[in-house]
Order: C-alpha cells, then structure tokens, then sequence
C-alpha cells in the first residue's frame, strides 16, 4: 500500500523506494488504483481491501463521523487525543499506531488501550503489523 502523494514522487520513489526492491529481489511491481475502495476526507481515509476495512486517521483536527465500524483503526501522527473520544464514534477490533507516532504517545495510547481491554499494536514497539488474509 502507498498514498498517491508517494507515488507521484519521482525523487523519493527512486531514492527509498526503488532500492529496497532491488534488495529484496523485486524485479516487477504493478502499481494499481482503486479510487472506489479508497474515500478520502479532511484529515482520515477509510479503505476496503479483500473484505476487511481500514479507518486511517492521518490528522488531529478530523471530524470523524458519530457512528462508524471498521475492522481496524490506524493511527498516524499522534491524531488521536484519547481513546475515550475515538470509541465513542467508532467501533473497530483492532488499534494499529504506525511509526509516525512518538515513542511516549505510543507509550501513552498503549497503556490506555490496555485499561480499556481495546486489541492494540504499536509498530515502534512490535514491529510490523501482519493480518494474514
């Protein structure tokens, strides 16, 4: 998966991407849109992919709908203040905080996910987050 910003990035394409293809012996990749499956709004995109949904919370000041499940959330750029706030307009099965995220906000949503009994993963302390499908 890659946002449409990186994409069309020449520059960081060749510079990030292109060589860590090489490395892992990718000689083909094909690069596909699905602009139906992807729904962009101010500052969160919620995608659907092989039956499972993704609500990614990229920004602070989204306005997310009242009432809306996924299957999984993804936070980016410590855009969510608190898990009170987040579970009283969506209802997911799992939290996902990427590796834009500080270590102490990290930290933070971790503990408060833990008291909360909320299914959580912290790339920064875990690694990557694998859903095999």
């Amino acid at each position: 998966f890659s946002d449409s910003m990186l994409l069309n990035d020449k520059e960081r394409m060749r510079f990030h991407i292109y060589p860590n293809r090489l490395l892992h012996g990718v000689n083909y990749a094909e690069i596909n849109f699905f602009p139906e499956t992807f729904k962009s709004f101010s500052g969160f995109t919620v995608f659907y992919w092989i039956g499972k949904s993704v609500l990614w919370i990229k920004d602070g000041k989204q306005k997310l709908p009242d009432a809306i499940h996924v299957d999984y959330v993804l936070v980016s750029n410590r855009s969510v203040r608190s898990l009170n706030e987040l579970t009283r307009k969506v209802s997911f099965s799992q939290l996902i905080l990427d590796s834009s995220n500080s270590t102490w906000y990290s930290k933070r949503i971790v503990e408060e996910a833990s008291t909360k009994k909320i299914p959580i993963h912290s790339v920064l302390d875990q690694g990557a987050f694998v859903v095999t499908m």
